[in-house]
């Protein structure tokens, strides 16, 4: 399940608080402001039964190439748009963490936010994208890039 609600994600994950079953992965739309919303979206993820957790950095996924299977096992081969949400569920690549290892990805990726994001001090400086260049190439991650947080039960 991918829900992106722009800013009303919170209902869907207390709808699903009602329901027997639910989807072996879900995805949301990470906020960039509030840490301690964040926080709680990722406890109520947890509440429903979520062990494995992403943090997924959405700034690149335009023109990456998913190469896989469709559901046949036949090859696929797709590129995916700028506005893409990118692969999803067991397709993401990388290694899942914990709830505990999640928040402290998230701490960093909140703290770039606050240092180089859109309404940081650092926004107003004339040479800030070629900063956040150098930076995203010693870091190997965009900054401060924006994310969506990937669950698996």
């Amino acid at each position: 399940m991918k829900i992106d609600i722009e800013g009303a994600d919170r209902l869907c994950l207390e709808y699903l608080k009602g329901l027997d079953e639910r989807p072996q992965f879900l995805s949301l739309e990470d906020d960039k402001v509030d840490f301690s919303k964040l926080l709680d979206d990722l406890h109520v993820l947890g509440d429903l039964g979520y062990r494995w957790f992403r943090a997924v950095q959405q700034q690149t996924i335009a023109n990456a190439r998913y190469q896989g299977t469709d559901r046949f096992g036949r090859p696929v081969t797709h590129v995916f748009e700028t506005g893409s949400s990118g692969v999803f569920g067991a397709d993401l690549p990388g290694a899942w963490m914990s709830l505990q290892e999640l928040i402290v990805e998230y701490k960093w990726i909140y703290e770039m936010y606050r240092i180089f994001g859109d309404d940081s001090p650092m926004a107003r400086e004339k040479n800030l994208n070629q900063l956040r260049l150098q930076l995203a190439h010693h870091f190997q991650r965009c900054l401060p890039g924006w994310y969506d947080t990937h669950v698996s039960l």
